[in-house]
């Protein structure tokens, strides 16, 4: 009887240590965020938009970034806007188990980097202009998308 168990024990523990740990991240751009907030830079901006106000629509399978603004261009909101309304080809990348997005003629790092992009589980998106995959960068965002 204790065999038994001490089997059944070990074939328990060898299922849960087969078991692959959810990731908090998803690999593709290719859907629309709504862009909620832009922080950092040199003077330490923190600014909030209205859900909807200005839109990321990514293909992947084009490789197109399609950004929708309703914001009028006065105000903080239209200063630290990351992109106008436009349709821009974009890439991505992978380094060291992160993620890059590259935005034709938008680069931040010499290697056509924007900087690092994290798809969280919960659906929401951050863009780190500080990160890029061959360093990092002052005086830049961080981008919060839902």
């Amino acid at each position: 009887m204790q065999i038994k168990s001490f089997l059944f024990s070990i074939g328990c523990f060898l299922l849960l240590m087969s078991c692959s740990e959810e990731t908090s991240s998803r690999a593709t751009l290719n859907e629309v965020y709504a862009l909620r907030n832009v922080s950092g830079g040199f003077a330490g901006a923190d600014v909030d938009y209205e859900n909807g106000a200005v839109t990321w629509a990514f293909d992947a399978d084009q490789n197109e970034l399609v950004v929708t603004s309703l914001i009028i261009n006065n105000g903080p909101q239209s200063a630290y806007l990351p992109l106008q309304s436009g349709t821009y080809h974009f890439t991505t990348s992978q380094s060291n188990g992160r993620t890059y997005l590259q935005i034709e003629g938008h680069q931040i790092y010499d290697n056509g980097d924007y900087g690092r992009y994290i798809l969280n589980a919960d659906g929401s998106l951050i863009i780190d202009q500080g990160e890029g995959s061959n360093g990092t960068a002052a005086d830049v965002f961080t981008l919060y998308f839902e």
